[in-house]
């Protein structure tokens, strides 16, 4: 035995003290009585029942002793060490999605939770405790090589689940590295899948053959021939035979547009077919009401990506037919067109705002639009904050321009899948540049007369210094190639994809002029990624749908897209090939202790009690 604070047994001073109290102190006292006829005539009564003075006293003397012992241990603080009683152990917690599955109301991630701490409190002080919890995101050492039972404890109740596909090879190699350490600490890896083999490694397995659907896939497609969207779900049970309804919703949550029924075999998929006669949809849903174990797998959403990536195009023009033939072949615009007559007329109450593209044909507006790219044609003007001047208008007979290349990634983006074809131009205005600018075509003499950038808002910026009336432009193969890559420069599509798994990254285009970008989870957590680069990334990780709000030139947009269970997370069993730690186990264990002073605390409750007792029992009793 050994003691935390040797100091405190300073009290044991207190024994000898009370011995020298009790051998000095006055054993009797003076009382005034009215007579001693009744005190001598009862003695003869009390005489044989009368315990002896001398034998009280003595009795509250030990008392006080043990009292005074006991309180010297107890703030010594005993340690008791049993040698070779206590293990080091390290935990590996799986936080993967199908963790998420129910038994008898509690999730199989709060039952892993439930068996290591009862290992935990099952051990004997003294021992090690290690906790890795392996989620979708990453592998944490969440407690490292604590002695203490209740910071071990603590750092489990904070664990969190994940919704995502793990993999336990960092989890492993820490593992290993404490395992290289101390060859006697005892490994649990708590999951619920199955391994074939796990050296030195005691596997607990929280699965429970729980049942499971899944709607493990969903794609959706127009197909013109029936006129109509051909939506087709991919379900399965994982566990038994069985009936499910399958029901679809289209940009309604409250009516399903088409319910189905479905016989399934366990481990087999089935895709169920739907089609849906209408012209557009913003989002659809296929779900399986059936209860089971793990409902959060039962649906899957898809949004449309040509709506999200949709935007609103403002084309001044007096012949508007070519670009809006170009634009809506390569692009999800939806075109406001104006001749030059009506745009001046709007423009005397004020330009129209809200539009993602502005493009002005031959038209000088009377300032720069503020919230949207722009491309000009033609510009016989300067207009400030363009950039750029007019400097004169040069005619030519049939000048040849020249595609520029550079290795610039603006240039290869702008260029890419170009051929090469001859353009040629019977007019063209020559510009002054006094903003950077990526010039793609040029004449023989280096005048810069298709070139792209940025103006004063930050917004893209398109410049053709020609009308189609005088080039070959809208003819060639390379119009509609170089059209749908100025639309993807001007207005990148912000989201490639709309459908996740969780655990993945959401990977977000910043168009040019975004001061802001907010993602808002299932849960309405907000986060704020960084502006001011080319793309930014956030993992999405738990599942539904995640709104991205963007304010690009002072105008907000709002895309959606969705994360789902992964289909390997919605399989109710699964079997691994091994989990295996390197090396010979030995038997080697640490001291176990005993520090508890809860024994004390009674004892000195229980001593002091029954002096108490005596001392009562001598002043009423014996007087």
């Amino acid at each position: 035995m050994t003691f935390i604070h040797p100091l405190g047994l300073l009290g044991l001073i207190g024994v000898p003290i009370l011995i020298i109290i009790y051998l000095i102190k006055n054993k009797y006292t003076e009382q005034t009585i009215a007579s001693t006829y009744l005190w001598t005539l009862s003695e003869k009564f009390l005489k044989r029942k009368k315990t002896p003075p001398k034998l009280v006293g003595l009795i509250s003397l030990i008392l006080q002793i043990i009292i005074v012992i006991a309180i010297s241990l107890t703030i010594a603080n005993p340690v008791f060490i049993f040698s070779d009683k206590a293990h080091e152990y390290c935990f590996i917690l799986d936080a993967s999605g199908s963790m998420q599955m129910e038994q008898d109301g509690n999730t199989r991630f709060e039952i892993a939770k439930e068996e290591i701490r009862e290992r935990i409190d099952d051990s004997m002080k003294g021992s090690v405790y290690t906790i890795v919890c392996v989620s979708a995101t990453e592998t944490k050492v969440i407690c490292n090589q604590s002695q203490d039972k209740e910071e071990a404890l603590s750092a489990l109740s904070k664990a969190e689940p994940s919704y995502g596909t793990v993999s336990f090879v960092n989890a492993l190699e820490i593992a290993q590295g404490y395992f290289n350490e101390s060859k006697g600490m005892e490994t649990y890896l708590v999951t619920d899948k199955s391994y074939k083999s796990h050296d030195n490694v005691e596997l607990i397995n929280v699965s429970d053959g729980e049942q499971n659907y899944a709607v493990v896939g969903v794609t959706c497609e127009r197909d013109s021939a029936l006129a109509a969207f051909k939506i087709e779900a991919t379900i399965v049970s994982f566990e038994e035979d069985g009936a499910v309804d399958v029901r679809l919703y289209m940009d309604d949550t409250n009516v399903a547009v088409e319910v189905k029924t479905e016989n399934l075999v366990k481990g087999e998929e089935k895709t169920v077919q739907f089609y849906v006669e209408r012209n557009s949809y913003a989002w659809l849903k296929v779900e399986i009401p059936n209860a089971d174990s793990l409902m959060t797998d039962n649906e899957k959403m898809q949004y449309n990506l040509e709506v999200e990536n949709s935007y609103d195009t403002l084309l001044v023009s007096e012949n508007p037919k070519f670009l809006s033939w170009a634009l809506e072949s390569v692009g999800n615009a939806n075109i406001k067109t104006y001749s030059p007559k009506e745009y001046a007329e709007v423009e005397k109450t004020g330009a129209p705002t809200g539009y993602g593209l502005y493009i002005y044909d031959n038209y000088v507006p009377n300032e720069v639009p503020v919230d949207g790219a722009v491309w000009y044609f033609n510009l016989n003007k300067s207009l400030e904050g363009t950039g750029f001047t007019y400097q004169a208008e040069t005619a030519e007979k049939e000048v040849a321009l020249r595609l520029k290349k550079t290795s610039s990634s603006t240039s290869r983006k702008l260029t890419a899948d170009l051929q090469g074809a001859q353009i040629y131009v019977a007019k063209y205005i020559k510009y002054g540049l006094y903003y950077p600018f990526t010039v793609l075509y040029e004449t023989p003499t280096g005048d810069p007369v298709v070139f792209t950038g940025t103006n004063v808002y930050g917004n893209s910026e398109v410049v053709f210094g020609f009308s189609f009336e005088n080039s070959n432009f809208s003819i060639v193969p390379d119009y509609v190639i170089l059209m749908r890559n100025l639309v993807e420069f001007s207005f990148p599509d912000v989201l490639e994809r709309a459908e996740y798994d969780c655990g993945e990254k959401l990977a977000v285009n910043v168009p040019p002029a975004c001061t802001t970008i907010k993602i808002k989870a299932p849960n309405g957590e907000m986060t704020y990624p960084a502006t001011g680069i080319e793309a930014a990334e956030y993992v999405l990780t738990i599942p539904g749908t995640y709104q991205l709000l963007l304010t690009v030139s002072g105008e907000e947009r709002s895309y959606n897209v969705y994360a789902g269970i992964p289909k390997t997370e919605s399989c109710v069993t699964a079997t691994e090939d091994s989990f295996r730690l390197q090396g010979e186990a030995s038997d080697e264990r640490l001291d176990g202790k005993y520090d508890d002073l809860i024994f004390f605390f009674i004892l000195l409750f229980v001593v002091f009690a029954i002096d108490w007792g005596v001392y009562c029992y001598d002043k009423y009793q014996l007087r």
